[in-house]
This record gives C-alpha cells, structure tokens and sequence, in this order.
C-alpha cells in the first residue's frame, strides 16, 4: 500500500510533526510505504514567526507546486491530508483535485473551521464559512483529535470518524528518576512550566498576575519555552529557546506543567498536547476546563483543573508545598500516557484503519464484466 501524507509543514511544524511525521516508523513497521509532502516551505514558518508577515510570492509558489505534486499523485492508495489542501482557497480547487483521488483521510487537530466561519472578514465567512464541513463531508475518514472537532465532523456528515488524540512517542519520554538537583536547577528551587510557541503565549495573559504573585511569595521559578521571549510577563518570568533535540530535557526539568486555555470556541478544538507532554515526563499538571483538557486531566488524580485565579493559585500552591503529591500525581499522569496517549497505541490503530480504508474501497470499486457474444 502506498500512502501519500500532504502536510502543511514540514517537520519543524508541530501539527504536523505530531499528527504525521512521527508515525513514520509505525508506518514502515505496518509495511506501509510513504511519502511526505509538504506545502509550506521552512523559510514561511521561520518569516511567519520572525515578523509575522508572509510572502505572497512564496505562499503562491508553494500552492503551484502542490497542484503539480497532486496531478501526478494517482499512484498511491491514500492521500492523507492536513486539515485541508490550500488554506484560504475555495472548496471548489479542494473538490477538483480530489474528486477522482484515492482514499482521502483529512486530519484535523485544531478547530480551523473557527477561522473560516468565526473570521472577523464577512468575505471570508462567506465564501468560505462551509468549506471545512465541505471537505470533511467529501472525505473516506477524518481523523479528529478531539470529540469536539469529531461532532463537527459528523455532522458534516462524514463516511467515517475517528478520535486520534494527539500522542507522543514514550521511548522518546523516558522515565527519570532525579537523585538530586539537576544542572538547570542548582538551587533546586521548584520550576512551574509551560511549553508553547509565540502564536499560543496569549494564553498565559489570563493567569499572569497569579503567577507573578506566586513566584513573590514562594521559592519558584516560572519558565517558559518556546514563546519567542520577546517581552517577559514579569519579573522573574524566565524565557527559553525550543529545540526539539532539547525539548524534553527541558519538559523533565519542570516540576509542574500548565496549560491555561481562554473559553473561546478555538480554544476548545485543541488537543491537550501540552499536558500529554507534561504527563508523559511525569509532572503534575495544572489545566483550564476547556474541552478535551477535562478529557486528559483527571482532577486530582492525575492533575488539576482550575478555573478562577484563586483555583489555580490554590492549586499551584499546593503543588509547589508537597513533593510527595506532585510525585504521585506525575506516576499517575504517566501511566495515563501509556494507556492512552502513546504511538505505542495510536500507531497500529491508524495502520489498521488505513489498510480497511482501502480494502473497502477496493471492495466497493465497480467491476469491468466482459460480455459474452
């Protein structure tokens, strides 16, 4: 079987790291042969994070190419497709290019209907407000990454839906039992921890005031990674560089995750993946209760969910006081992942799904029958 994966970066994107190139080695061990290609070049998302602005000329020569690619993409059985294939383009050009396509799987990990059919443009709303429910009612299986972008899905009268959370890989998050203070930490002072990328930062804004008064009051430390580290929330506020090579030394190196999240209907399309990081390297968390964070987080189980400022800063609190119960909760976080979390079992699931995909669509081909004279 021959799958061809149209991502919308490359590697150095994280959806598309997550949701597609990481099951690459679970791909090859189902005897899958597979093809990445991307639509964004790496230059767009560096000039988009650098001086978020993008390069029209660019973003066209990056659509033309994958219009090429597709036209001479017959050979494969699967097109597995992120999101959508040309971002702000109408359904019309998605419908064209796929009508006579193979097995078409479209992936979605973000609710990126919101940008269509929230957008503050009443251009972009109407023409393109359906489009996502367009696509996801053409395609042989969407692949959802919560039950919130899975009820979108259904219905927009998807064939097939799938919950696929977003997961890591846990021999990428090995275990780590700590003897003693770390070289990051050689005062040994607790880190409360948050990874992210600048686009997702504004999610700190809500509970910024909380933390600039617990890093105050208590021994802590507050860093970040990954939020571009152009302007501290506070004093005191760390900021650090992301590398995936680093990223999760630097995750171990927390003892305790956050995931604040606005109340807002994008925000409830997310995947959580921030906490399944965390919980993976054994850290308690501390989460909002907004969409599939109260599917991840088992509230004082495995973590926290905190709503008001004083919630969170209780909760950060007690964490910070008791290395008994933020170890037990980081087992417990843990063991979550290995259950539910992991490529361990997300991988031969999305195999298996791939290999049905196609067998019933072989099934349900319509057949040549020569006559006889």
């Amino acid at each position: 079987m021959k799958l061809l994966a149209l991502t919308r970066f490359g590697p150095e994107g994280g959806s598309s790291r997550v949701r597609f190139y990481e099951y690459a080695p679970w791909l090859a061990q189902a005897g899958i042969q597979f093809e990445f290609q991307a639509l964004l070049s790496p230059r767009y998302l560096q000039q988009l994070y650098a001086t978020k602005t993008r390069s029209l000329p660019e973003l066209l020569e990056d659509y033309l190419k994958r219009a090429k690619h597709l036209i001479s993409a017959s050979q494969y059985d699967i097109w597995w497709i992120e999101k959508e294939l040309w971002p702000y383009a109408p359904y019309f050009l998605e419908k064209c290019f796929t009508r006579k396509s193979p097995v078409k799987i479209y992936d979605y990990d973000d609710a990126v209907f919101h940008t269509y059919d929230r957008s503050p443009s009443a251009i972009t709303r109407t023409v393109l407000g359906r489009k996502i429910d367009q696509v996801m009612g053409a395609a042989d299986i969407v692949f959802a990454g919560n039950t919130y972008i899975g009820a979108r899905a259904i219905a927009a009268g998807a064939a097939q839906v799938e919950l696929l959370p977003s997961v890591v890989d846990l021999s990428r998050y090995p275990l780590v039992k700590r003897a003693g203070p770390s070289v990051q930490k050689p005062d040994n002072r607790p880190i409360i921890g948050w990874v992210g990328s600048p686009s997702t930062r504004i999610e700190l804004t809500s509970i910024s005031s909380t933390l600039e008064r617990i890093v105050k009051r208590t021994n802590c430390r507050f860093v970040t990674v990954g939020d571009g580290g152009t302007t501290l929330l506070f004093d005191g506020h760390e900021s650090k560089s992301w590398t995936y090579e680093g990223e999760v030394a630097q995750l171990h190196d927390f003892d305790i995750g956050i995931m604040p999240l606005r109340d807002l209907e994008f925000q409830r399309g997310k995947c959580g993946y921030k906490l399944i990081q965390y919980m993976a390297c054994s850290k308690p968390v501390v989460a909002s209760p907004v969409g599939v964070n109260c599917q991840i987080v088992k509230h004082g189980i495995n973590g926290y969910l905190a709503s008001t400022e004083k919630e969170w800063e209780s909760r950060l609190v007690e964490l910070l006081d008791d290395v008994k119960l933020r170890r037990q909760i980081g087992i417990n976080g843990r063991a979550t992942i290995e259950t539910e979390y992991s490529f361990q079992v997300t991988g031969p699931k999305v195999a298996q799904l791939m290999f049905d995909a196609v067998k019933l669509r072989k099934e349900s081909a319509p057949r040549n029958l020569s006559r006889s004279r």
